[in-house]
């Protein structure tokens, strides 16, 4: 928290403390189209349901079958909407943004094979 005022729990409600509090170069470009695009992806790796919320679900997948029954009473599982019906759709979303962002470094595959062939040398998101 900061003086009195309200705690900042989100990407963006950090980001704009920073921004005020600093006395360097600011931390949004000036120009519009590279603010748009910076704001965008930046929600796309750290707001809900985001890169990294997904992949904190992943990450829980394997927690939540080790703690069988106990894990229904762990109210971690519940504020993060945990839900084990959900992996393979996690998982998906996971590698569509990878894939994006490798696209915007190589340019698209040249077949789905290539596309996943390529996650997988990259991150293990398969089920194991």
């Amino acid at each position: 928290m900061f003086n009195d005022e309200a705690p900042r729990v989100r990407w963006r409600e950090l980001l704009d403390l920073a921004e005020r509090l600093g006395s360097g170069a600011s931390l949004y470009p000036d120009d519009w189209d590279d603010r748009i695009t910076m704001v965008g992806l930046i929600n796309e790796i750290e707001g809900e349901n985001g890169f990294a919320w997904n992949a904190r679900l992943i990450m829980f997948e394997t927690w939540y079958a080790s703690m069988g029954a106990a894990a229904e009473k762990n109210p971690m599982f519940r504020d993060y909407r945990y839900n084990p019906e959900r992996v393979e759709e996690v998982r998906s979303t996971t590698r569509d943004f990878l894939d994006f962002q490798r696209w915007n470094r190589t340019g698209p595959p040249r077949s789905t094979t290539e596309s996943v062939a390529g996650i997988s040398n990259e991150v293990n998101l398969s089920r194991n």
